[in-house]
């Protein structure tokens, strides 16, 4: 992976910082259900990294022993 801690990234560099493929990525960039996205001109999609970061802790899921 290029220069992940780049403030932004591009579609396949935020794929493969959430560990997920590319195509899932844009599905849930259609549905609105993925990260925060910025569109860069008509086609160009950017991600923060910051966003991504966010995306991923929201969706911390407590265990029994991670509360102890």
């Amino acid at each position: 992976m290029e220069n992940i801690s780049r403030k932004w990234l591009n579609e396949l560099q935020a794929s493969e910082y959430l560990g997920i493929s590319r195509s899932a990525l844009r599905m849930w960039r259609v549905k609105r259900i993925g990260p925060a996205f910025y569109r860069a001109g008509s086609k160009a999609i950017r991600y923060r990294r910051d966003d991504l970061d966010r995306f991923l802790e929201d969706r911390k899921v407590e265990t029994v022993d991670s509360i102890r």
